[in-house]
């Protein structure tokens, strides 16, 4: 595809798993095969012309997979690293004269999971402002499930870039409203007693919750960041579906206090689609039931 840098504007990018070869440009390295999650790269645009080239990758070495990652506002990165079950920080190494962000995966910091997450995360959000990081995940005595969900529990970590590989939670909660129904291979069963956490979103005083699952569709759950309880739900006046992308909820504080919170309806399909009317929803909570 061409690339167009008419504007001057910065480029670089971050590509993990999907990331398949020759699919986005003809100089990203090539896919390896020791390892079926060996996909990941970090290109930065160091001559700022906005086209990849083969000097321009970064690739981490050994066996890689990333299942979530949060962006510092100083521009440093964290990961999770599935494959070495540890959180990964790679730090912000400058700018080119243009202003394109520069990464590079080989000057990274790899750090055990913190407690009590030591059998693996789902998500987290870092808010860097604060220096605080959400996570959830799962505990060593939590049963792990058979899919991509959030985990079963949640903890907060104040200090977390101060203190980096020495964290201890200020809280450790249970993420409100988990149901997993399974079938006899602890697989995942849709129905509408099923209820799995699948995405969460960080903003403001509260962390916002979206699922998977046939009970309350659509529907978000609601705690506080201060000590994790729960505060309410927000439910759509509307048939709503439910969410299956890891990022499928964003939540933002408004200048006023409100709180802006989307949810991605994975079965609300467009009118070329459907053949009928277009989706236009907005909802306003004035409080959590």
């Amino acid at each position: 595809m061409p690339y167009d840098n008419t504007q001057g504007w910065p480029h670089g990018g971050i590509f993990w798993e999907g990331a398949k070869e020759g699919t986005w440009s003809d100089e990203q390295p090539p896919m390896r095969t020791d390892n079926p999650w060996n996909e990941g790269y970090i290109w930065s645009d160091l001559n700022d012309d906005a086209i990849p080239q083969a000097n321009e990758f970064t690739q981490p070495e050994g066996n890689v997979r990333t299942y979530t990652a949060s962006v510092a506002n100083n521009g440093d990165f964290w990961l999770y690293d599935l494959a070495k079950n540890a959180m990964v920080l790679v730090p912000l190494q400058g700018f080119t004269p243009n202003g394109s962000p520069i990464w590079d995966y080989t000057k990274r910091f790899i750090y055990p999971l913190p407690e009590p997450f030591t059998t693996g995360i789902g998500k987290f959000e870092y808010d860097s402002e604060k220096d605080v990081m959400i996570i959830a995940g799962y505990s060593s005595t939590d049963t792990k499930d058979d899919g991509t969900w959030l985990g079963r529990r949640i903890a907060r970590y104040d200090n977390w870039y101060k203190n980096a590989g020495n964290w201890t939670p200020t809280w450790v909660k249970e993420i409100p409203a988990y149901q997993f129904t399974h079938n006899t291979q602890n697989q995942f069963v849709y129905n509408n007693e099923s209820h799995m956490p699948n995405s969460m979103a960080l903003a403001g005083d509260y962390i916002f919750f979206a699922y998977f699952g046939g009970f309350d569709a659509g529907g978000v759950y609601v705690s506080k960041l201060s000590d994790g309880e729960y505060v309410g739900k927000m439910l759509p006046d509307f048939k709503a579906f439910d969410c299956d992308e890891t990022y499928c909820i964003r939540a933002y504080k408004r200048l006023n206090g409100e709180y802006l919170v989307s949810v991605n309806d994975h079965a609300l399909l467009p009118l070329s689609y459907t053949g009928g009317v277009n989706p236009v929803i907005v909802q306003t909570a004035t409080q959590f039931l």
